[in-house]
């Protein structure tokens, strides 16, 4: 978990959240990570990016609206 700023974009903090993403992983995210420099990292690391792509993007990667709503099962755990 990563405490940022509240006008900072979600995609700067991607780098140190990422990081122990491992291969065959999943990641789930929103359309703040939508960047090619973060799909690309994660595809390095043998992870597949579920993250919808932002209405401007020219080429849309493949997305699956299922998985993308089970994103809500995460977000309303208890801390």
């Amino acid at each position: 978990m990563s405490l940022t700023a509240g006008q900072s974009h979600d995609g700067q903090a991607a780098d140190d959240l990422l990081d122990h993403v491992g291969a065959g992983t999943i990641v789930l995210a929103d359309k703040a990570y939508d960047a090619d420099r973060i799909r690309a990292s994660l595809r390095e690391r043998g992870a597949f990016a579920n993250i919808p792509p932002k209405s401007n993007r020219r080429s849309k990667p493949y997305f699956s609206t299922w998985l993308y709503h089970e994103r809500n099962l995460i977000e309303v755990l208890p801390v």
